[in-house]
């Protein structure tokens, strides 16, 4: 009896050793491999924030990828036949190449495709060593139940082993949900969270909403200021949205610039909106930028729905609003409608055009006169932007200008602009006729944050011999709205140099008159709207629609200040001149005194000089272009 129960001793500790033994080679070596895996996913993190614009910021895991990929990788390879371990030998050391390019600063010529290749085969390899490893554990456990000793020594070191494994698991679930700059979860989670909304939707009712959030912009912030600068704004976007955010909602970075909050449990969609104007309002404040103060503006899209099957399209029905929010000038919420599937197919088609044009051929500018208003004698013209596309046909200012702005073609298109105002004004005085008119060119907010965007127009006017006080600039009144900002100092630097600036649009939007004792300006220019709005809230009071406007005089007034005259916008009719007259006004634009018209027909037979003086490209299209 007690030879026998020694043999079974003896035999359970040796079966137990024997396949504990066993069981611990295939876990270390499923760990080994794990821990390939794991580098593998930092080096491919890094290289895609690297391929999707980002800065070369230190990356704190990718010194120790690389590190674990120099090693030795026999026991991760061990299960592989010989023909696969060569090829995963080959694959480990282009990764471990892409992963020292990165670190080092280099452009690798290593494919991208190797670290997805070597994946694959390190988690097959993974999973057959921890599937051996089980069955192992398995039999070892059986023999330890007849050796306590051997029982303990097991359990010891399988629940070592098994920690590992869950630890390595659940860092490889981090890594590839979670955004490695801001720390949000990101584009592969919102399946997920629509998912789990989904479940809860069809149970509870409610609805669910996505606001899409994406900074306007935001490639001038990188050029500008550099990637490192525009990361740290990044992670404070995302710290603000943070603040913003309801205990249920879900916020998420989808990459680049843009981010998605999911709005779940909402009784109704009227709290969608609601939510969208906060997370605005927040990014909207101002942020510290190389010792100055910038406002960060933003596109917000939202779409919401009630019905859980429709929650498949609610990202593409926020995206499509995010974009007409765009469209529309950017810093603002739109909600989603339908239809504007129809408007997003016609932007394809707009940006392909814009993106293919030749300016020479395609575009042409039309001369609106701005005319005193006693003499009704043009003092100045302003040009306008007409598009003729050979692939599309005519296109409106209105439907082509903010595409051209979200794409980067804008800034392209404004030097060809003032290129070709210049030639207007030297073809005058080459002729010597109307030596004190001027013309003024809208200038688009993305030109004015070119930190060359000075140098660029004195030398292109410059290079043209053109008397720089005829140039006007025409910038928006929402563009100079802070008035600390980098845009204001550049229009200061213009008018120093001796041309002379517009404040367009007034009235539009922000209407602050105390804001304009900051900004630097020679001419207001009452929006059309503005007129438009008065005069109809005083015809609906009975009152006379000649007699003053308070608010006009109001402005007159403010202007009168800093000795800047008056223009108003989209004058009609004989009752609104007069009115505007009493008001103080003294200079209007609009289709009574003058509609728009090429330079043949606005000038009596004056045309624009096709010929450049020397240093002036014959094309804007050779000039560089902001990037898409």
């Amino acid at each position: 009896m007690v030879a026998t129960l020694c043999c079974l001793l003896v035999g359970s500790a040796v079966g137990t050793l024997g396949f504990l033994r066993e069981a611990i080679e295939e876990r270390e070596a499923a760990n080994s491999a794990l821990a390939l895996d794991l580098a593998v996913h930092q080096v491919m993190a890094a290289d895609r924030v690297i391929s999707a614009g980002g800065s070369r910021s230190e990356f704190t895991h990718l010194a120790g990828a690389v590190t674990a990929l120099d090693g030795d990788h026999r026991l991760a390879l061990h299960a592989m036949s010989a023909a696969s371990a060569t090829q995963a030998e080959r694959l480990i050391a282009e990764t471990r190449v892409l992963g020292g390019d990165i670190l080092a600063g280099r452009r690798s010529s290593v494919s991208s495709n190797s670290p997805d290749d070597l994946v694959d085969l390190l988690h097959g390899v993974a999973e057959r060593a921890s599937r051996k490893g089980t069955t192992a554990e398995r039999i070892a456990l059986v023999f330890a139940l007849l050796g306590a000793i051997a029982a303990t020594l097991a359990g010891w070191l399988l629940i070592r082993s098994r920690a590992t494994e869950f630890r390595l698991r659940d860092e490889l679930t981090h890594q590839a949900t979670t955004d490695i700059l801001t720390g949000l979860p990101n584009r592969r989670v919102l399946d997920r969270v629509l998912d789990r909304a989904r479940t809860d939707m069809a149970t509870s009712g409610g609805v669910t909403g996505i606001v899409l959030l994406d900074l306007d912009g935001f490639k001038n912030v990188n050029d500008t200021f550099g990637h490192r600068t525009g990361d740290r704004l990044l992670v404070e976007v995302a710290a603000r949205l943070r603040r913003a955010q309801r205990a249920h909602d879900v916020l998420l970075r989808l990459g680049g610039d843009e981010f998605a909050v999911v709005l779940v449990g909402m009784p109704t969609a009227d709290g969608a909106e609601q939510a969208a104007h906060r997370y605005l309002s927040v990014v909207d404040e101002g942020v510290e930028v190389d010792d100055r103060s910038e406002h960060l503006r933003a596109s917000v899209g939202v779409a919401t729905t009630d019905d859980p099957a429709a929650l498949d399209t609610l990202a593409a029905e926020a995206d499509l609003a995010m974009y007409e929010a765009k469209r529309a000038g950017g810093h603002r919420v739109v909600v989603f409608q339908s239809g504007m599937e129809h408007n997003a197919t016609a932007v394809n088609r707009i940006t392909r055009a814009l993106r293919l044009a030749d300016f020479d051929q395609e575009f042409s500018l039309h001369f609106q006169p701005i005319v005193s208003i006693d003499a009704r004698e043009p003092v100045s013209y302003e040009a306008l932007l007409r598009w003729e596309s050979a692939e599309i046909g005519p296109v409106g200012p209105a439907e082509f200008i903010p595409v051209a702005e979200q794409i980067g073609e804008i800034c392209a298109i404004g030097r060809w602009v003032l290129n070709r105002v210049c030639a207007q004004l030297h073809d005058w005085d080459r002729e010597g006729r109307w030596p004190d008119l001027r013309i003024s060119c809208n200038v688009s907010p993305l030109q004015l944050e070119d930190p060359n965007f000075v140098l660029e127009v004195t030398s292109i006017v410059d290079g043209w011999g053109v008397d720089r006080r005829r140039v006007v600039l025409e910038v928006t009144e929402s563009t100079v709205l802070d008035a600390h900002g980098a845009a204001v100092a550049r229009l200061a630097a213009l008018r120093d140099a001796g041309f002379r600036v517009a404040i367009d649009d007034f009235g539009s939007g922000y209407s602050n008159l105390g804001q304009l004792l900051q900004v630097p300006f020679d001419m207001i220019k009452i929006d059309r709207s503005l007129l438009v709005t008065l005069s109809e809230m005083r015809e609906h009071a009975g009152g006379d629609p000649t007699s003053p406007c308070a608010i006009m005089t109001a402005i007159v007034s403010i202007a009168s200040v800093f000795e800047a005259p008056v223009v108003c916008e989209g004058v009609e009719t004989e009752d609104q001149l007069r009115s505007l007259r009493a008001s103080g006004i003294t200079h209007v634009q609009g289709y009574l005194t003058g509609r728009p018209l090429p330079a043949a027909e606005a000038f009596g037979g004056s045309s624009q000089s096709r010929e450049r003086p020397a240093g002036v490209p014959n094309r804007a299209r050779q000039l560089p272009a902001t990037a898409a």
